[in-house]
C-alpha cells in the first residue's frame, strides 16, 4: 500500500515537461499578438 502514493520519476517529467511547453506557447502567442501589425486593425 505504501507503494501507492509514491511518484514515479516518469510522471513527474511528463508534468514539467507539459508545464514548460504550456507556458512557451503562451509567452509566444503573447509576443506574437503585441509586435503583429494586423491586431490594431
Amino acid at each position: 500500500m505504501f507503494g501507492s502514493h509514491i511518484v514515479r520519476f516518469e510522471d513527474v517529467r511528463i508534468v514539467i515537461s507539459l508545464s514548460l511547453v504550456y507556458s512557451f506557447n503562451m509567452y509566444n502567442m503573447e509576443g506574437n499578438h503585441a509586435s503583429d501589425p494586423n491586431r490594431d486593425q
